[in-house]
């Protein structure tokens, strides 16, 4: 559960593969939710790398996992 003052838009996420959740940060979803998001999804497997690329002074967050194997 994400809880305030984080906040997540399910529209602002999308799984590119089984390993890696893309999560775009703006007016719906901010850095507090993804944080939150981040430890939500831990026990899925271990955070490879978190990287933040910004456009016209936009931005995305994109998280990437990579679930354990076995």
């Amino acid at each position: 559960r994400i809880v305030a003052p984080g906040t997540v838009e399910s529209g602002d996420t999308v799984w590119i593969d089984k390993q890696t959740l893309a999560v775009g940060r703006g007016v719906r979803t901010n850095q507090a939710g993804i944080d939150q998001l981040q430890e939500i999804l831990k026990p899925l497997g271990k955070w490879s790398r978190r990287f933040v690329s910004g456009r016209a002074g936009r931005s995305l967050a994109a998280l990437m996992v990579r679930p354990e194997a076995g």
